[in-house]
């Protein structure tokens, strides 16, 4: 008996997979918009911003992405701190 649902089932995984990428926003999305918001607020423009002012725009867009790494890591280890603050505390709730 030849059904072909392991054709269905692929077909499921394949629209469940480009539904996931069209979810999420690309990298490239994400630097082409700091990139922007950097030359707003130089007030500058790329076509006649010169060598050394888009080599100040690439610093301005590292040093922005290396702080919001930084602060998301700050939230991540206070998130976990206090999960398990919370976890420790029920728990000596429980024995006692």
């Amino acid at each position: 008996m030849s059904g072909g649902a392991g054709h269905i089932y692929d077909m499921i995984g394949r629209i469940r997979g480009n539904s996931n990428l069209l979810s999420k926003k690309p990298y490239r999305v994400k630097v082409k918009e700091a990139y922007r918001k950097t030359f707003i607020k130089l007030d500058l423009k790329y076509k006649t911003a010169s060598k050394q002012q888009l080599q100040e725009v690439r610093q301005l867009v590292k040093t922005q992405y290396r702080k919001e790494i930084i602060r998301l890591r700050f939230v991540w280890i206070f998130t976990f701190l206090a999960v398990i603050s919370i976890v420790f505390i029920v728990a000596l709730t429980l024995i006692e």
